[in-house]
């Protein structure tokens, strides 16, 4: 289960889905407190 986010967690999280185009991601899913590389979104 995902961290709760704050306002800019969340505003960051929608770039990051947006800019990467990461479909079936939704902004609510990016955990703020995951790694963004390898584990996480294993990016």
């Amino acid at each position: 289960m995902a961290a709760l986010q704050s306002a800019s967690e969340h505003e960051l999280a929608e770039l990051i889905v947006t800019a990467l185009n990461l479909e079936g991601v939704q902004p609510e899913d990016i955990d703020p407190e995951a790694p963004l590389f390898k584990a996480g979104l294993g990016l």
